[in-house]
């Protein structure tokens, strides 16, 4: 045979092959044309408590967000003290941040182990994070700031307007978790 005629030879088994295994003769080449909501459902009995940890802690950072929405629009001149106390649900909202982020890319690894694309979900994870780092530092600045024993009223208005950026930064890192839940199924 000449070059060429083993040249034809290859290509057409090779094509051949890939027929055969896009069939499913050797396995599924098929992509998956689920949505994650409905692949996740399929594994509902792993992740239905996890789905459930998920929920409980969205509604205790609902919580605290109503908390520092009500903290916000309490005073138009802020103290000291209400300044310290609305950055210290700040931080704890940070926490029940931080604790979410690790279910959520928990639940996006199991979605994945489904067969889901989870790009855009990663990505979302990672606008999440960093509104919540955004978050943490704008209050955690505010707070030492108004807190400094030489802090003027100047400062304390700084700082309030520091906690309102933060709190911009809690609106769109608790858009993100909506995002994500929605994603995932979890209602």
């Amino acid at each position: 045979m000449s070059g060429k005629k083993w040249i034809w030879a290859v290509v057409i088994i090779v094509i051949i092959i890939l027929a055969l295994w896009y069939a499913g003769v050797f396995g599924s080449a098929a992509p998956a044309t689920q949505s994650a909501a409905v692949n996740i459902a399929a594994n509902s009995s792993a992740m239905t408590a996890q789905n459930a940890v998920i929920k409980a802690d969205i509604a205790t950072l609902d919580t605290q967000i109503a908390a520092i929405n009500t903290a916000m629009t309490a005073s138009a001149t802020p103290t000291k003290q209400q300044i310290s106390s609305t950055a210290a649900t700040f931080k704890a909202a940070t926490a029940t941040f931080a604790k979410l982020s690790t279910e959520l890319r928990s639940a996006i690894t199991n979605a994945q182990t489904t067969g889901v694309s989870v790009t855009g979900m990663q990505a979302t994870l990672g606008d999440l994070n960093t509104q919540v780092t955004n978050m943490t530092s704008q209050a955690g600045t505010a707070a030492k700031n108004a807190m400094a024993t030489s802090s003027s009223a100047a400062s304390v208005t700084a700082s309030f307007k520091q906690l309102q950026t933060a709190q911009a930064y809690i609106q769109a890192a608790r858009a993100d978790i909506q995002t994500l839940a929605q994603e995932l199924g979890i209602k």
